[in-house]
């Protein structure tokens, strides 16, 4: 009763701060703008289908690259119509720009009636959750209304909410799940010491299927490509202010060295404080856009600051070094794979303990860690004067990831077994 409590009260709190917020940020706007008269749209545009459909949710652009390859498998099934929803404005506009689902919808906000009317509308024969997805309303009522669920690439911690001993309520989430495809032998002790023993399977993360796929379907970025010039780069992805104030100082003693920076949310606000830390910097967006006598100019520049949005999965590949941000910040190192799967050598700051990919990674030294700003200035030394030490590393992150290949196919043979073959 008190989870329920506290559930509702976020369910009122949360649209009503996004609105205040909306005022000024464009990404809170395109929240609330897209879920204006959300369910009267989703019901006319899934009144003309007649297959039968699988319902996908994600909450933005990671969770949505995450599930990419699924979503391929998915098409091979002629009888089925796939129905994504995002709970995240960026995650959104990239899922309807790419064009791979036959849907594409924002989540309306969860609620006992709201998600009983989106089920009955949409009337899925499967629903899939990504990793940390755990809409109350919405699960529980899609097992009363018998209608299977399952949640991939999940990881659980014993800090979770679930494992409390005020968290019984929130178990009836994952009660709700038919199976619970988890990434790691650690998650799946957790879940069985709450009993859920019959629903677990550990499948591995179905992001090296993602990086993989990105790695086989390369697209060249020649404006980048024509910046570099075959020059010495760094590239620094999903980098916050705290990455900046470590990977600023490393251009500051080897000038000839060109960086690519990469803030980790595109938006005006991340990219100012980017053009602040390398004032002599050139934006991607301004390079594409000149002509060649400009450009010529512009890349005489030594930083390229990112302002757009889906191409970073491809920046990596042209790093002789790969910065992964977020390890410095107390949230943790983002998507090491990223670069890992083109076998590049990969730096991160000390937060990453809760990535269970960055820890193997780590073991067996695909990644270096780096404790402080001087430390990460030093190494990064070190592996520039040392290409061969460098390309070790590359070469045990690239042997990692292709090892890991196999939750997809884990996965398809539950789904197959869900929802039949194809007509």
């Amino acid at each position: 009763m008190i989870f329920r409590f506290f559930y509702k009260l976020f369910l009122v709190l949360y649209p009503l701060i996004v609105k205040l917020l909306s005022y000024q940020n464009t990404k809170a706007k395109q929240w609330i703008d897209g879920r204006k008269k959300l369910l009267k749209k989703i019901q006319l545009d899934l009144s003309v289908c007649s297959k039968d459909k699988i319902w996908i949710h994600v909450a933005s652009f990671g969770e949505y690259e995450q599930v990419k390859p699924l979503i391929f498998r998915l098409k091979e099934f002629s009888h089925l119509t796939i129905v994504l929803t995002v709970f995240s404005p960026s995650g959104y506009q990239i899922a309807i720009d790419e064009g791979i689902v036959d849907y594409v919808f924002y989540l309306p906000m969860d609620g006992k009636k709201r998600a009983e009317s989106f089920l009955k509308i949409v009337n899925p024969i499967l629903i899939i959750f990504v990793k940390y997805e755990f809409w109350y309303y919405y699960l529980i009522t899609a097992k009363r209304m018998g209608i299977s669920s399952i949640l991939i690439s999940s990881v659980f911690r014993k800090r979770q909410l679930f494992f409390k001993w005020y968290g019984h309520e929130y178990r009836k989430v994952l009660n709700s799940f038919t199976w619970l495809f988890v990434q790691d032998i650690r998650s799946a002790a957790i879940l069985r010491k709450i009993g859920l023993k019959e629903k677990i399977v550990i499948a591995g993360d179905t992001r090296f299927d993602t990086v993989i796929n990105n790695q086989l379907n390369f697209i060249k970025q020649p404006v980048v490509e024509k910046f570099i010039n075959n020059r010495y780069t760094i590239v620094a992805g999903s980098v916050w202010a705290s990455d900046l104030l470590a990977i600023k100082k490393i251009t500051r003693q080897h000038p000839q060295i060109l960086l690519i920076v990469v803030p980790h949310q595109v938006n005006k606000g991340e990219i100012d404080i980017c053009k602040e830390s390398f004032p002599d910097s050139i934006l991607y967006s301004d390079l594409r856009d000149a002509d060649n006598d400009t450009m010529t100019v512009l890349t005489n520049k030594n930083t390229l600051i990112i302002d757009t949005l889906g191409i970073l999965k491809y920046l990596y590949y042209y790093g002789n070094l790969c910065y992964v941000g977020g390890g410095f910040d107390s949230m943790g190192v983002h998507n090491v794979l990223e670069p890992a799967v083109y076998g590049k050598p990969i730096c991160i700051g000390p937060h990453y303990q809760d990535y269970l990919e960055a820890v193997q990674l780590v073991k067996m030294n695909g990644i270096v860690v780096c404790h402080t700003v001087e430390e990460l200035t030093k190494i990064l030394e070190e592996l520039i004067s040392a290409p061969k030490r460098a390309q070790l590393i590359g070469d045990q992150a690239l042997n990692y990831v292709n090892s890991q290949q196999s939750s997809i196919i884990i996965i398809m043979e539950y789904i197959q077994y869900l929802v039949g073959s194809s007509a």
